[in-house]
C-alpha cells in the first residue's frame, strides 16, 4: 500500500534538514515559493501569503503609453489613461482560424487596468498609424496569429517585422469635448432637424368661457431615443431653458417621450439659440452633425446617411462635412426626403462617430461586422530619448481591444493558464501539488519558529462560487505548522463553512467592501457576494469571538466607504483604507479630502485603521499609522 502525503505535520521518519534560512526580511524563508512574502501594495495586507487557486494571473505587463486611444462601444475614442473598469469598450473574437471572414467586431467589457513605467518601443505603419508599446505587448497579424512587439532577448518568441501587417479596424482620432459651440450647434441640428418649434395665432378662437385663445407659442420635442431627448434637454437647461418631460402621442400611436415649453420668452431664447449665426464654427459645426444625425441620421451596411427635405439643412450639413474633411455626396429622391451620404465606407463612418459623438449610441453597433482590413509595419523603433515611460494596460471580457485603431491584445491572458476563455472567467483551478507543496513549505516555516497569519489569498478567492476543494484543508496544514490565518474574501457567508476552524487567539477573518448597495455591487462585482451577505459573515465571525477586518479598496465611491465604516464599525476590529487600484479616478476624486474626512471618521468612532501607502502622503506630520497591528483577540 503506497503512503499518503503526511500533510497535518505528525512526526515521520523523514531525515532532518539543515535549519531554514530567513529572507531579508526576517519573516519568509529562503526558497518557500507557496507560503510567500508579498511585495509592493499587496505587501500593506500581510507579511505572508498563499494562493491555492488560479483562475486570474494578474500577469499584466502594462502594455501602452497613457495617450494611445481606445475604441469606445458607442462610436467615441478614449486615451487608455481614462478608461474606467466597467467601460463598454470594442474588441475582436474568432472562430476557428483568425482569417477576415472569422473575425468579429464584438461589444466588450473593461474589467481591470493597472500601470506601470516600462521601455518604450514605436511602431510605425505604412499608411502614418503609429502606437507606443512595451516589447511585451502583442498585436493581431493578418495571418491569424498574435506577435509580440519584439523578441524576447532569448529570442525565443513570435514578434513583428517589417514584414508583417497588423489587423486594422480603423483610425483613430481624440473625440474632442463638448463645447459651448458645440451644445449649441447640437441644439440646433436636432431641433431643426426633428422638433415643432413655431407660432399659432388663435386669435380668432374663442373658449366656452367668451375669452379668445390668442396667440401660442409651441416648442416640442418627441423622440424614442432617450438619450438624445435628454442631452438636448441638459443642454437647454446649461443656456437657462427649461423644459416639461410628458409624453406624446403621434399619429401611428406609438408614445414618444418628449420635451417641450410654451413660454413665450422661452420659445424666443430657443429660436434664437439654434440660428446659423455660427455655422462657420468648427465646433458648431461638429455639434450641428450630431444633432442632425441624432434627429435624421442612419447608418446600415456601412454607410451613413441623413435625410431631409428642407434644402437649407442639406446645404449646412454637406458643408460641415466638407470642413470636417469628410467627402459626401447628395442623393435626390423627388418622391421623398434627399439625402447626404457620407463615402468612405467603415473607416470614415466610425471616424464620424470620434470626432462629432451623437447620442443615439444604437445607430453605431457594429456587433457580429466582420473585420477586414490590415496595414503593413514600416518600422518599429527603441524610443532612447524617451525610454522608459508611464504605460497602461486593461484587461477586458474578449482578451482583447482596438488600440489606435489596432487590434491589441491586454496582457491578462488565459493563456498564462491553459484555459479557454469562457472556463478561465467562470471557474478557478486548483493549483497543482499545492497540497503537498504548502506542507513542504510549512514544514519549513515551523522548523524556522515563523507563527505569523499566512493571508488566503490575493490571486483569487479562497470562497469563490465554483471551486473550493482545497480551502479547508489549506488552512488545516497551514495550521497544524503553527502558523496562522488570515481570510481575505468576497465570497460572504460561504466562508461559515469552514468558521470551526477559525482560533480566536490566533486567526483573523476579512472581507473587502466598496459598498452598501447592491445594485452598485452587481455592476462593478457581478462575481461577488452582495454586501449585505459580506456583512453577514463579519457579523457571524466577530460574534463567534473571531478577529475581523475590513479592505476598503479600491474606493469606487468615498461616500460608500465613510458610510461602510459608520454601518459596520460594531462588528469590525480593524480597517485598511486605500484607494482606487484600477480606476484612474485621481483627475476627479479629492483624496486628500477623502482622506481627512475618513481620518476624522474612525477617530470618532475609536476604530482602529491603516492608511495604505498611497493616502499616507495626505495624513497629519506625525500621525501615528502603524502598518502591521495585532489581528486577533
Amino acid at each position: 500500500m503506497t503512503d499518503q502525503p503526511n500533510l497535518f505535520g505528525a512526526p515521520d521518519s523523514t531525515p532532518r534538514r539543515s535549519p531554514p534560512v530567513l529572507n531579508p526580511d526576517g519573516v519568509s524563508v529562503k526558497g518557500c515559493n507557496i507560503i510567500y512574502a508579498p511585495k509592493g501594495q499587496a505587501g500593506e495586507y500581510a507579511a505572508l501569503a498563499a494562493n491555492p487557486y488560479r483562475g486570474c494571473t494578474h500577469r499584466c505587463a502594462y502594455c501602452l503609453s497613457e495617450d494611445t486611444l481606445i475604441q469606445m462601444a458607442d462610436g467615441t475614442t478614449k486615451p487608455i489613461r481614462d478608461i474606467l473598469v466597467g467601460d463598454s469598450i470594442l474588441g475582436i473574437e474568432t472562430i476557428g482560424h483568425a482569417k477576415a471572414w472569422t473575425t468579429r467586431i464584438v461589444t466588450t467589457t473593461v474589467l481591470a487596468k493597472t500601470t506601470s513605467r516600462r521601455t518604450a518601443y514605436k511602431i510605425t505603419l505604412e499608411d502614418g498609424t503609429t502606437v507606443i508599446s512595451s516589447s511585451d505587448h502583442r498585436w493581431l497579424t493578418d495571418r491569424g496569429d498574435w506577435k509580440y512587439t519584439i523578441d524576447s532577448p532569448k529570442g525565443q518568441r513570435p514578434h513583428l517585422t517589417t514584414k508583417n501587417q497588423i489587423r486594422k479596424l480603423c483610425g483613430a482620432v481624440l473625440t474632442p469635448l463638448k463645447s459651448k459651440s458645440y451644445k449649441t450647434g447640437y441644439l440646433a441640428g436636432i431641433i431643426r432637424g426633428d422638433a415643432n418649434l413655431a407660432i399659432y395665432d388663435y386669435s380668432d378662437r374663442k373658449r366656452p368661457s367668451g375669452k379668445t385663445t390668442g396667440i401660442q407659442y409651441r416648442f416640442r420635442l418627441a423622440l424614442k431615443d432617450k438619450p438624445a431627448l435628454q442631452r438636448a434637454q441638459q443642454y437647454l437647461s446649461e443656456f437657462g431653458v427649461e423644459t416639461t418631460n410628458f409624453v406624446f402621442k403621434n399619429g401611428s400611436h406609438i408614445d414618444l417621450n418628449a420635451i417641450g415649453t410654451t413660454s413665450p420668452a422661452k420659445w424666443k431664447k430657443i429660436n434664437d439659440l439654434i440660428s446659423f449665426a455660427s455655422f462657420t464654427d468648427f465646433e458648431w459645426q461638429r455639434g450641428w452633425l450630431a444633432g442632425i444625425f441624432d434627429a435624421e441620421g442612419s447608418h446600415q451596411k456601412q454607410s451613413l446617411r441623413i435625410s431631409n427635405t428642407d434644402e437649407t439643412i442639406l446645404q449646412v450639413t454637406q458643408s460641415a462635412l466638407i470642413n470636417l474633411g469628410f467627402r459626401s455626396v447628395k442623393e435626390d429622391h423627388p418622391s421623398h426626403a434627399s439625402t447626404i451620404r457620407v463615402l468612405g465606407g467603415r473607416n470614415e463612418t466610425i471616424r464620424f462617430w470620434q470626432l462629432t459623438n451623437p447620442a443615439i449610441s444604437r445607430k453605431f453597433n457594429l456587433n457580429g461586422r466582420a473585420l477586414h482590413g490590415s496595414v503593413k509595419i514600416k518600422s518599429i523603433d527603441w524610443m532612447p530619448d524617451n525610454s522608459v515611460i508611464k504605460m497602461f494596460d486593461i484587461m477586458t471580457g474578449t482578451g482583447n481591444f482596438i488600440a489606435n485603431g489596432l487590434v491589441s491584445h491586454n496582457c491578462y491572458v488565459p493563456r498564462v493558464l491553459q484555459m479557454q476563455r469562457d472556463v478561465f472567467y467562470s471557474t478557478v483551478t486548483p493549483r497543482k501539488d499545492f497540497l503537498r507543496l504548502l506542507q513542504n513549505d510549512a514544514q519549513k516555516y515551523q522548523a524556522a519558529d515563523i507563527h505569523e497569519q499566512v493571508l488566503f489569498s490575493f490571486t483569487c478567492d479562497v470562497y469563490n462560487p465554483t471551486n473550493t476543494t482545497l480551502t479547508r484543508p489549506a488552512l488545516q496544514i497551514v495550521q497544524a505548522h503553527g502558523l496562522g490565518i488570515s481570510v481575505l474574501t468576497k465570497g460572504g457567508t460561504r466562508a461559515l463553512v469552514d468558521l470551526d476552524l477559525y482560533r480566536p487567539s490566533l486567526d483573523c477573518f476579512a472581507t473587502t467592501l466598496t459598498t452598501i448597495s447592491d445594485d452598485f455591487s452587481l455592476k462593478w462585482e457581478p462575481g461577488a457576494a452582495l454586501p449585505e451577505d459580506r456583512i453577514r459573515a463579519l457579523f457571524e465571525f466577530h460574534d463567534a469571538g473571531i478577529f475581523t477586518w475590513v479592505s476598503l479598496e479600491p474606493t469606487l465611491n468615498v461616500g460608500a466607504s465613510l458610510q461602510i465604516v459608520e454601518e459596520t464599525c460594531d462588528i469590525v476590529d480593524l480597517y485598511k483604507i486605500g484607494r482606487a487600484n484600477y480606476l484612474p479616478m485621481t483627475a476627479t476624486t479629492d483624496w486628500e479630502r477623502y482622506t481627512l474626512e475618513m481620518l476624522n471618521l474612525v477617530n470618532k468612532l475609536g476604530v482602529r485603521h491603516y492608511f495604505k501607502a498611497d493616502l499616507q502622503g495626505f495624513l497629519p506630520p506625525g500621525y501615528p499609522n502603524v502598518q502591521r497591528q495585532v489581528q486577533h483577540n
